[in-house]
């Protein structure tokens, strides 16, 4: 019987092998192209102007120009923002937009923080949060008498103005208000009747609050007294 070769299969299991490692390299460098061009992608700042006309428009407000940045992520673009200072060397807006997370899901207000340094001082600055930001308020034990998150509170600190309620910017006589479309669908009274339920029942428990119990109370007091601020200027505004 003639004897079988042992080396028969080499010479293929060579090339098998050469290929899978062939196929991991090729892999591994798109992987790092990708990783590459997502990493400067994400670090890169454009300046895209657009121009609104709108008739009738009152002489102080001729030329309001708007800062518009948005999803930052808490993440700074380039060192320092370095990205950012560049596109925004020379500029003076009328005031600054932030719509939606700017400070990501981690809560982290630093690289917005910096952010605030670049930008000419007494600039209005105004934030409306995003799906991927935390809770605005806080309804469990915390370190704060505010019912706001630590984030939100350092942001208002540093002079960020929430869009968690109307709010106003005049020149000369004129007035330009920025008011998040969910404002204007808002049921004031069932949302008011909800917070003072709420607030009543708290208020009904005889001794101490529990911590968690003293968040709920400081969020439904500050709930109503925004409701009321957000009726007043809406009303102010329709007539």
């Amino acid at each position: 019987m003639r004897r079988r070769n042992k080396n028969i299969f080499t010479e293929e299991s060579h090339r098998g092998r050469a290929f899978l490692i062939g196929l991991s390299l090729v892999l591994l460098l798109l992987f790092a192209a990708l990783f590459t061009w997502n990493f400067a992608l994400n670090h890169t700042v454009s300046d895209e102007k657009k121009y609104v006309t709108i008739p009738n428009l009152s002489e102080p407000l001729e030329g309001f120009t708007i800062l518009h940045l948005s999803d930052m992520n808490g993440q700074f673009l380039g060192e320092n923002h370095a990205a950012l200072r560049k596109v925004l060397a020379n500029k003076n807006p009328s005031c600054v937009v932030l719509s939606g997370n700017m400070v990501g899901p981690e809560g982290d207000a630093s690289a917005v923080l910096a952010l605030l340094e670049i930008l000419p001082k007494g600039t209005t600055v105004l934030l409306l949060p995003g799906d991927d930001d935390p809770p605005l308020y806080l309804s469990t034990a915390h370190s704060s008498l505010s019912h706001y998150a630590p984030w939100a509170e350092k942001l208002q600190q540093a002079g960020v103005l929430l869009l968690d309620e109307p709010r106003a910017i005049t020149r000369g006589k004129s007035t330009i208000w920025f008011i998040p479309e969910g404002l204007y669908s808002l049921d004031i009274d069932n949302s008011r009747d909800a917070w003072q339920a709420q607030l009543d029942a708290l208020s009904a428990i005889t001794g101490d609050l529990t911590g968690d119990q003293a968040a709920l109370r400081r969020n439904a007091i500050g709930q109503l007294e925004r409701l009321e601020r957000i009726r007043t200027t809406l009303s102010t505004i329709k007539d």
